[in-house]
Order: structure tokens, then sequence, then C-alpha cells
């Protein structure tokens, strides 16, 4: 067991952290532990002993105050360059928590409401079915519009007029509001529109969590990957042979359509959603620069887990650093009315539930404990994540995909620790 006495002290910080520089069979561990935290710190080594990672990171804030950041092993599978502290990595869906944050800044400022029909601010949409369809409705899940009919690509998804012509005439694939079912990418496309047409200076998602959130925290964080940012600062996504064996044992289905080849993975709204653009239904496409630059506040987030844990941290902090209304703060903590009812989510075929752009627990969720909580899991394992009976912001990254999307026991030991150290 790793204890204090494992950890070399950083003398000139008062506030009782201790630094951790260790190698784990020859993955090199580093970070800053706060005092009361080393249980987490003791987690994080034990993936890279029980050879479970390549290369990740952990933080956690509360305010201003730094819990934990720590980050180890490489960011290639080579083994040949070191995780330093400011490496990236592409965070997958853990992005839409970061959009969500971006909608209720924007909800609080009363630039668009939340029960507002979608059309009130860009009329062209309020066609084919989608007159109705509410802000709100976006956010859950329940719009209807999980795919794209048409045929997209990665120049389509960066000329955000072309696309918003597209998304215009789309058709919901049920009822609007009558249930939900993952927008994967599409979440983040609707979002992306609807602040372009609401922010006062026409910013996207990913100019106005720059400007508003990252910029403020002096933090790195990306929906779109500036040009000056070179490539070898950010982690690729790493699949292997031990991320198929845990996609199997977790949903054989599942990891059959993935594996299958494309002319056979049939129809579905699963497949369909994953799939368009088609660049996006394979992870070594996000290595890609042009994928990297182009905005997907759904998918494509790219930045550090100390990031995801500032800004979270920043949306419970008691001085209000987001200038998150109370009304819009209770509307993403409450409980999910949906939260004892098992229901499957329509595109998924699995209880998810979704509340203000966040993921919220559910029975089998593993972060399910405590109801008023909001994250966003991302794939391969990332998490973005509030817990606000704390007032805690927690972030991972990683490279080595896992297969396990209800809750790979990496990020679940970390977050079971943390919650342990709270009491």
């Amino acid at each position: 067991m790793l204890t204090r006495s494992g950890l070399s002290k950083v003398l000139e910080d008062k506030m009782g952290h201790s630094r951790l520089d260790l190698n784990i069979d020859g993955f090199p561990v580093h970070g800053i532990v706060a005092s009361g935290f080393d249980q987490v710190a003791e987690a994080f080594v034990r993936n890279f002993e029980q050879g479970l990672e390549i290369g990740s990171a952990t933080a956690a804030y509360r305010d201003d105050e730094i819990l934990f950041d720590l980050w180890g092993g490489f960011k290639d599978e080579e083994l040949g360059e070191p995780w330093e502290s400011d490496t990236m990595a592409c965070v997958h869906s853990s992005t839409k928590a970061i959009a969500a944050l971006a909608i209720a800044m924007a909800l609080s400022r009363g630039y668009l409401e939340l029960d507002r029909p979608v059309a009130d601010y860009w009329p062209e949409f309020g066609v084919n079915g989608k007159e109705g369809i509410t802000v709100r409705q976006i956010l859950d899940h329940s719009a209807g519009l999980p795919i794209v009919e048409e045929q997209l690509s990665i120049a389509i998804m960066a000329d955000l007029d072309a696309l918003s012509v597209i998304l215009a005439r789309q058709s919901p694939q049920w009822e609007p509001g009558t249930r939900h079912g993952y927008h994967g990418w599409t979440f983040g496309m609707y979002l992306n529109e609807i602040m372009r047409r609401t922010d006062p200076e026409s910013r996207t998602i990913g100019r106005f969590v720059q400007d508003e959130i990252f910029d403020l925290l002096n933090e790195e964080f990306y929906i779109g990957l500036p040009d000056h940012i070179d490539d070898s600062r950010v982690s690729g996504g790493i699949m292997t042979g031990r991320t198929m064996w845990e996609m199997f044992a977790w949903s054989p289905m599942v990891a059959t359509s993935i594996l299958l080849p494309k002319w056979m993975k049939g129809d579905s709204l699963g497949s369909k959603m994953l799939y368009n653009p088609p660049e996006l239904g394979t992870v070594s496409n996000f290595h890609r620069r042009d994928v990297r630059r182009v905005e997907i506040p759904g998918g494509n987030g790219i930045g550090t887990a100390r990031a995801m844990a500032r800004a979270m941290a920043a949306s419970l902090a008691e001085n209000n650093p987001l200038q998150i209304s109370p009304e819009v703060q209770a509307e993403i903590e409450k409980t999910h009315p949906k939260s004892d009812l098992n229901e499957l989510d329509a595109v998924m075929g699995s209880p998810m539930l979704f509340q203000m752009g966040f993921a919220k627990p559910t029975p089998q969720s593993q972060y399910g404990s405590r109801p008023r909580t909001y994250f966003h899991p991302g794939g391969g394992a990332n998490l973005c994540l509030a817990d606000p009976d704390s007032g805690v912001g927690f972030g991972y990254c990683l490279n080595r995909f896992g297969g396990n999307a209800r809750g790979d026991p990496r990020v679940t030991g970390l977050y079971d620790a943390l919650l342990d150290c709270l009491g």
C-alpha cells in the first residue's frame, strides 16, 4: 500500500500537499495530492500496477483548491513519450458536459429559454415535425433527432452554415418528448447552431467555452483543436486486445456490431448514429488533424483532466465564476423524474438518463449513489463529473480504451476512492 511516507513532501506547499514521483514497472507516475486524499493516489497507482493503463490522468478540485492532480504512463503505445502534466487527450462524449456548461451559462444570461421552441431562435428548424421541439428536449435527448438521414462528412461538419441547412430539414425518429435516445453526435450539432443564433457575438460552443470558461480558469480544453497546438501534445486513443475482451464481456452484441464490416452493421439507430459521419465511428480517426480541428461539441473535446475537474468545480463554486443562475443550477441538480423507472434508451438499449445536457444517475449507474450528481462519461472510460454534495469537480482521461461502457474499473475505482475520502 502506498502511504504518505511514499510521497515526497513539497516543502513550499503550506496546504499539506504532497508530490507523487514513482516508477511502476517502468511506468512513471507523478502528481500532487492533498492531505486526506492518499486513497485516490493509491487507486491511481494500482491501475498501473495491475497493467490496466498505458497513459492517463485524473484530477479533482473544490472551488480553486486542488485535491489531487495525477498523471502517469505514456502518450503512445510504443511507450516512448511520457504522459506529462500538460498532456491532453480526446475525451469523446465527456465533451458533452463542457458543452452543457456553456448552455447553462447562456440560459443564465437570458440568451435563450429552456422551454421555448428551438424554432423561435432558428426558424428554419421548425419544419417536418420539429415545430414544437424545445431547447430542453435537445438537452435531455428526447427530441427524436439522434441521427442525420443525409450523409455527412468531416468537411460538411466544418461548414456550419451548410450543416445548419441539413439539420433543419431532418425529421424526428419518434414523437418529441415521448421517449429519450442518445443523440451521440447530433446533440452537439443542434446545440452549436442554437448557440450561434442566440449568443450576442454569434459564437460557437467551442469559442464560447474558450472565452468564458477556460481562459477564465487558465486551463486547456478545446472543442476544435487550434492549429497552434502541436499534435505531439495530444495522446491518441489506443485499442488493444484487452479492449476487445472487455467489450465482449460487457455486451457481445455491441462488440460484434462494432467489429462487423460496415455493410453488415444494419440500420439500427445506434449504428446510424455512430457512423455518420463515417470517420467518427473509428477511434484511430480521432488522431487525424482534420477531425481534431473541426468543432464537434458532442464528442471531440481535447484537454486535460485538470481542465475538466476545474470547470466542473467552477460550476459549483461559492464565488460562482461561471455565473450559472440558481434556477438553472437547480434544473441541473434535481433528481431525474425517471430515475427509478429503468427506462431503456431508445438508441443505446440500456438504462441511461439525461438532464440539462448531463448524464444523471440511474440505479445501474456507477455514479448513482448521489442523485444531485451530474456528469458525462466518454468513450473508452473518460469521465467529467460534478458532485454538488461536496462541491467537488472530477476529471479523468486516458488513452487505453476500455470496453465496458457502464463503468470501467479504472475510473470507478478512482471515483469510489474519492467518495471514501470525502466521507
